[in-house]
């Protein structure tokens, strides 16, 4: 029985170097240790997503989640294998930008916008911005919608009726390939841009490499080790030792 549909970050320890959230099936089904990358389906046998998760026993039951099968889609049509054999794959589409809601007068004032809903743009990728090779968001930027779908002042869309879900699915589920439209509002003026996003180039590792031998260098006693988003994601030594990391 699917209990909702919702967006989550598929990243658990290193969220802050997240392409962005995704969306995911919540079930009553449990889904244990072992059973992630498993089909799931209906009760007429058609394949319906991928196991992802589920909560531990002691926060819930029968608490799981699927990966829904337009996402796994998605990354069949985005992966390339060469004549060798040798496959990649780059990852989902990615925000390209972070936003602030605009529920503060203040900051409507100073942005001169006088719109019902939307969100305020407060950073930028450099790297999406080259890469569009044409107009692209910039900050202060109040984008009203995307793909049409309007955004309220905290960054939802209408998914199913009145069902309201982050905005960031209606990037991170698309194709390879696939066009996004921004309507924003830049100094009073309406401005439509499409852009055709990617997986954005990450300034450190975002994994040191499920399954692999691990490198370090010794000098003098100190030990170095390659700068990788899970490293940072551990409070002190002592988790990290735990980890098996070293």
């Amino acid at each position: 029985v699917v209990s909702r549909i919702d967006c989550r970050n598929y990243r658990l320890k290193t969220a802050a170097a997240a392409p962005g959230k995704l969306l995911v099936i919540q079930i009553d089904a449990a889904i244990n240790a072992g059973n992630s990358g498993g089909p799931c389906f209906d009760n007429e046998g058609r394949v319906v997503g991928v196991a992802f998760q589920g909560l531990d026993g002691g926060d819930a039951q029968n608490v799981g989640y699927i990966i829904p099968c337009e996402i796994a889609m998605n990354f069949l049509h985005a992966i390339k294998c060469d004549s060798d054999g040798i496959c990649l794959y780059r990852g989902v589409q990615e925000l390209p930008f972070r936003w602030a809601p605009l529920q503060n007068k203040s900051l409507r004032k100073f942005l001169s916008f006088d719109g019902s809903s939307g969100v305020v743009v407060t950073k930028v990728s450099p790297l999406a911005a080259k890469a569009s090779g044409g107009e692209f968001l910039q900050k202060e930027d109040v984008i009203t919608h995307i793909d049409g779908k309007e955004l309220g002042e905290d960054y939802t869309v209408p998914l199913r009726g009145d069902e309201l879900m982050n905005a960031d699915f209606l990037i991170t589920g698309k194709k390879k390939g696939q066009v996004t439209k921004f309507n924003i509002i830049r100094d009073t003026a309406p401005i439509e841009i499409c852009s055709t996003l990617a997986p954005l180039t990450s300034n450190i590792p975002r994994d040191h490499g499920i399954d692999c031998t691990p490198e370090w260098l010794v000098i003098g006693g100190l030990l170095f080790v390659p700068l990788t988003c899970p490293l940072l994601s551990y409070g002190s030594t002592e988790e990290l030792e735990a980890s098996g990391y070293l």
